[in-house]
């Protein structure tokens, strides 16, 4: 996988505290779930809240389950940041990730879940 320069790839154990995100931008929250319902690639997504401890800043996590990881991340997490540059503030505080790890903890409170 290609790592772009605003892409992280964690080589060490990190403890991070995941809560469904709190408070979320009317319009930054719209256009997320407009990005999920058209993309047909996106299965699921969670909008959470997270820290690594009390003392650390809560940053937002969009975190999408996508129907072929390897071919579309990328894609998707493009739509999500031209959406995010649209919202500096929050965007400096936001990552996108895959929901993979979130799938069995958070289940019942996706942001989106697609329907059939």
């Amino acid at each position: 996988m290609k790592i772009l320069p605003e892409a992280f790839v964690i080589m060490s154990p990190v403890t991070w505290q995941f809560r469904k995100a709190q408070s979320v931008n009317k319009a930054l929250s719209q256009a997320i779930q407009q990005v999920c319902e058209r993309d047909r690639n996106i299965l699921l997504c969670y909008l959470l809240d997270t820290r690594q401890n009390r003392e650390t800043e809560t940053k937002l996590v969009i975190a999408v389950l996508i129907k072929n990881e390897a071919t579309y991340l990328q894609q998707i997490a493009t739509q999500f940041q031209d959406i995010l540059s649209k919202f500096p503030d929050i965007a400096s505080k936001t990552v996108i990730m895959s929901a993979g790890t979130f799938t069995e903890q958070f289940a019942g409170k996706e942001f989106y879940v697609r329907r059939a």
